[in-house]
């Protein structure tokens, strides 16, 4: 037997309320005493069935969903041959005035005639293990209200907890106040996200960039990351500056989180064909002390545009061309010096058309 009918989560199984053992005898297989009517059911079902064990680290453990069976003599105790059968517990009841529904389009479900059942009355209470409640009529209403909240986009808890404060409208208007912001900043996030729909449409209509260098509006984390920042000859000698930080990293013993994150920001306001002002940052686990001119700090959370493309640097004004088409059709300005996070670099691929690059663009709403 596997306890595990529950739709929200496995069941728990109480072997007294929840299961059933019946059995027939026949003295031999030859014998025709084998219709349901001469099956017996079997008042102490917990003598019968119980919980597996095991023991991990001399500590005794249930094992959920696994049971021994024993068959006592004083049933089973005679030669022959016997059949068990070992099913869920059944209720029986009658459906009571369909209609009454009629009047609460939105709950969904039927009616019990609970006059109409005579045992184990006390299963019928709302529960988490189905999904499924169970409601007084005179809980009807109730019921519609929380249809009703479950429209406004409340959950289950937030629910409960309202119905208790049912008279007290401070309490409740705090609820309903909560739940419009919430409300409103989805909404606001689906506007962007249509606007988004909308140029990408608009791009494609185009044939412009093909899709290649797809937009995305995202939040960079803030975190610890040593910093190394230099005038050099040009862009093509960024390499310079990697070959000065990595020993020191490596004799000071500096640890990486995970993911590493390996970037350059340019900080001139414009393109430059000399003396570029670049600075390079690796992501630490924690803070280290500064060396040189190499600077421990933490970099702060940053929302930028950016785009991830596969292949040389050399695309790199491609992509410029692409961001700033989007940062105008999404009303979006630019917010801070551009940088690149080097996903697959020149350091672990010789072949640069295995290089993956992130240019990001710091923005904000304009």
């Amino acid at each position: 037997m596997n306890n595990t009918y529950g739709i929200v989560r496995p069941s728990t199984l109480d072997i007294d309320k929840d299961v059933e053992i019946w059995y027939n005898y026949r003295t031999d297989r030859t014998a025709n005493d084998t219709s349901d009517s001469n099956f017996i059911k079997v008042d102490d079902v917990v003598s019968m069935l119980s919980c597996s064990e095991t023991s991990i680290n001399g500590v005794n453990k249930t094992l959920n969903g696994m049971f021994n069976l024993s068959l006592p003599v004083s049933i089973f105790g005679k030669t022959g041959i016997y059949t068990i059968y070992i099913r869920p517990k059944e209720i029986n009841a009658t459906i009571y005035d369909v209609g009454a529904l009629a009047a609460y389009p939105d709950v969904r479900g039927i009616v019990l005639n609970m006059n109409s059942i005579t045992e184990d009355r006390a299963l019928f209470g709302s529960d988490n293990l189905t999904g499924y409640r169970y409601y007084h009529e005179s809980q009807l209403t109730t019921a519609s209200t929380i249809v009703s909240l479950q429209k406004m986009g409340f959950s289950i808890a937030v629910i409960s907890e309202i119905l208790n404060c049912e008279s007290d409208p401070e309490k409740l208007e705090e609820f309903f106040t909560k739940q419009k912001i919430i409300i409103n900043e989805n909404y606001q996030n689906s506007l962007r996200q249509l606007q988004l729909l909308e140029t990408s449409l608009n791009q494609m209509r185009k044939d412009e960039y093909k899709m290649k260098y797809s937009v995305i509006l995202k939040e960079l984390p803030n975190m610890k990351v040593a910093s190394l920042r230099q005038i050099i000859p040009s862009y093509e000698d960024e390499a310079v500056l990697w070959h000065q930080i990595m020993p020191i990293l490596t004799n000071k013993k500096v640890s990486y989180p995970n993911p590493c994150y390996s970037l350059a920001i340019f900080h001139d306001k414009e393109h430059k064909e000399n003396n570029v002002d670049v600075e390079i940052q690796i992501a630490v686990d924690r803070d280290y002390s500064n060396e040189g001119d190499i600077i421990f700090k933490e970099r702060p959370e940053v929302l930028v545009a950016s785009v991830t493309f596969k292949g040389h640097y050399n695309q790199i004004h491609l992509v410029n061309e692409a961001v700033a088409h989007w940062a105008s059709n999404n009303n979006y300005i630019f917010d801070g010096p551009m940088f690149n996070i080097y996903h697959i670099s020149p350091a672990t691929e010789n072949n640069p058309d295995n290089w993956v690059t992130e240019c990001c663009f710091p923005v904000r709403e304009r």
